[in-house]
């Protein structure tokens, strides 16, 4: 008796436990079956050309999934002269991140092979990334084989591209290649933050080689050159909070009207900011020194060279009770790093 309950326990709890799984919401959906050829499909049908002395075509079906996913079945059909048959085969039949009219299907008759593009987004925010799946035609099986898939993102190559050609000093290049990706790919695909901080940054990092390199004039004209016309602005509607602003145009104060770009926090930036700062305090350009600095000492509010070029632009303008703050805040961070302090510093921190 003990051991017959026992047994009928275990069963009852392993069909529990079935009907548990089998309920799951987190089990994929590409586990239960899709019934096709219902009302429910959405079809596309495409002739792809000539292929064994016949027409290759190919049929697409979709269902909805969810907003980011739909089930996909793909059918290839064409006469085998050979078998005397007409064939249909399913290359395949799963859940995918592309939508019906996202698929391409491309005959490369002298390679007998079908490549097939589609959308292949690696978040929900990207609406790039595509993914090529190259299937071959086989003599001996006389079916098509997936012989390779690879994917491409054309913002991440994009990008790569420009940063290549910033840093080589390539701007004209460089804006070409924007100019290629709003063109190809949409402006509304494009990363706006992104793609001026690359910029902006690459600017940057020219002028501070100039300047070192005795170009002073130079140095100046580039960011200039580049606030007047930029080749790229925030696409933001007003500027965030917690960034750099680099108010663009003629206009040193920016709002939600004018032309912007903004720079969010890390170390790279912050290295950069010291570097202009220091070519702006060196060549005595306040009027860049204050558009350009005030808005970032917010965000390196612990960068003293920002500080202390502030400092200087502020006391040569006459502006003593802006000055003092930041110099004697400038001496408390650099004696507590035991870093230089100019004699200046110690001359002018002290309320007066």
């Amino acid at each position: 008796m003990g051991t017959h309950f026992t047994h009928l326990t275990a069963c009852r709890c392993a069909v529990a436990l079935m009907l548990v799984v089998c309920a799951s919401p987190f089990t994929s959906a590409s586990a239960y079956a899709v019934e096709w050829g219902s009302d429910k499909d959405s079809v596309r049908k495409d002739d792809l050309g000539s292929f064994q002395g016949d027409r290759l075509g190919v049929e697409i079906r979709t269902q909805f999934d969810t907003l980011h996913s739909s089930h996909v079945k793909v059918t290839l059909n064409w006469y085998d002269k050979w078998a005397g048959e007409d064939v249909k085969q399913v290359l395949f039949e799963d859940t995918r991140a592309a939508r019906i009219e996202d698929y391409k299907f491309t005959l490369d008759r002298g390679k007998a092979t079908v490549y097939i593009d589609y959308l292949c987004p690696k978040s929900r925010k990207d609406t790039t990334t595509t993914c090529k799946e190259q299937w071959e035609w086989k003599k001996n099986s006389r079916r098509f084989k997936l012989e390779g898939k690879k994917s491409s993102d054309p913002l991440a190559k994009t990008g790569d591209e420009i940063a290549k050609l910033l840093k080589r000093k390539k701007f004209d290049q460089a804006k070409k290649e924007l100019e290629k990706a709003q063109k190809e790919l949409g402006e509304d695909k494009l990363d706006n933050e992104e793609l001026f901080g690359l910029f902006w940054g690459g600017i940057i990092d020219a002028a501070y080689d100039d300047y070192r390199n005795g170009r002073k004039k130079k140095a100046v004209e580039r960011i200039q050159g580049f606030l007047k016309d930029p080749p790229i602005t925030s696409s933001e509607q007003c500027p965030e909070k917690d960034v750099a602003v680099v108010c663009l145009g003629e206009k040193a104060l920016c709002g939600c009207s004018d032309k912007f770009g903004q720079v969010r926090y890390s170390d790279r930036w912050d290295k950069r900011y010291s570097k202009l700062a220091k070519m702006l305090g060196k060549l005595d350009e306040h009027e860049l020194a204050e558009r350009l600095l005030v808005p970032a000492l917010g965000l390196f509010p612990q960068n003293t060279d920002v500080m202390l070029t502030l400092a200087d632009m502020y006391w040569a303008t006459e502006r003593d009770y802006k000055a003092r703050p930041l110099y004697a805040k400038v001496r408390k961070i650099r004696m507590a790093d035991k870093t230089y302090i100019p004699n200046r510093v110690y001359d002018r921190f002290k309320e007066k």
